[in-house]
C-alpha cells in the first residue's frame, strides 16, 4: 500500500507572501499543526507550524543550542505575549520559513525542519511514511516525484494508522 491510497488534500495552504497572522489564524481556527507554504506555481517551499510559532515567541536564549531550560523566572504577562505576537503579525511567512544562514548556522537543523520539510511521494510505501512520521513528529507533505515538486496533499499519523488498522474509513 502506498501514500497515494491514504493522502488527503491539505485543509489550507499559504503563499510565502502571506502574513504570520494569517498563518496563526489558520493554525488556531482549524487546529492544525502545520500549514504548507507554496510558491505561485504550487511548488512546496516550506512548512509553517505551531512549533515554529512557539519558537518565535520564546526568548532566543531558550531556543538556542544548550539554551536555558527553565524560564520560571520570566514573568511575562498575557499582554507581553500579545505584544510579541503583534510584532510577528505583519511579517511575511516566507521570511520566517527561510531564515538567513548567519542567524541559524550554529543551531541544530532539527529546529528548522519546517523550512526544509521531509516530503513523501504518492508512490512511497506506507511503512516508510510511518517511519518518517515517527522521526519528524509532523504531518508529511506529499509532492510529485518530478521537478518541480508540485504539492499534492498531506499524509498524517491518522491517515496511515487508519489504513493499517482497517479503521472506520476502510470498512
Amino acid at each position: 500500500m502506498t501514500v497515494a491510497s491514504v493522502m488527503k488534500p491539505a485543509a489550507v495552504t499559504l503563499r510565502e507572501s502571506d502574513t504570520v497572522m494569517r498563518a496563526v489564524h489558520e493554525l488556531v481556527n482549524r487546529r492544525l499543526l502545520i500549514v504548507p507554504i507554496l510558491d505561485d506555481g504550487g511548488t512546496l517551499t516550506g512548512l509553517f507550524g505551531v512549533h515554529r510559532l512557539v519558537e518565535l515567541l520564546l526568548p532566543g536564549a531558550a531556543t538556542a543550542r544548550n539554551g536555558i531550560l527553565d524560564l520560571s523566572f520570566v514573568h511575562d504577562s498575557l499582554d507581553d505575549f500579545r505584544d510579541r505576537m503583534r510584532e510577528l503579525a505583519a511579517q511575511l511567512v516566507g521570511d520566517l520559513v527561510q531564515r538567513k544562514l548567519h542567524d541559524i548556522q550554529d543551531h541544530p537543523i532539527s529546529q528548522y525542519l519546517h523550512g526544509q520539510p521531509v516530503v513523501v511521494h504518492p508512490s512511497t510505501q506506507l511503512m516508510e511514511a510511518l517511519l518518517l512520521l515517527y522521526h519528524t513528529h509532523s504531518t508529511l507533505p506529499v509532492v510529485e516525484e518530478e521537478k518541480p515538486k508540485r504539492f499534492l496533499g498531506i499524509v498524517s499519523y491518522w491517515n496511515v494508522l487508519d489504513a493499517l488498522s482497517g479503521g472506520p474509513s476502510r470498512r
